[in-house]
């Protein structure tokens, strides 16, 4: 279901998410095009799934965007 979040002052922008993803040492500095997968898991993760396009690469990302009480 997607809501309407215009004008939402629920929402709150975040700092960009940067990682570095595991590969072959001969590969280090190639740039791998990837198709994103989302879901939230059961205990309110993120999860996110790195698809290498046209390729067999992939990769899983999990972070914490629960809010801190």
């Amino acid at each position: 279901m997607v809501e309407d979040v215009i004008g939402n002052d629920e929402l709150e922008e975040v700092a960009p998410i940067e990682t570095t993803l595991p590969v072959e040492k001969r590969q280090r500095s190639k740039l791998v095009p990837v198709n994103l997968q989302a879901a939230v898991t059961a205990i309110g993760t993120l999860e996110l799934r790195c698809l290498e396009k046209g390729g067999a690469g992939k990769w899983k990302l999990e972070l914490n965007v629960r809010m801190k009480e």
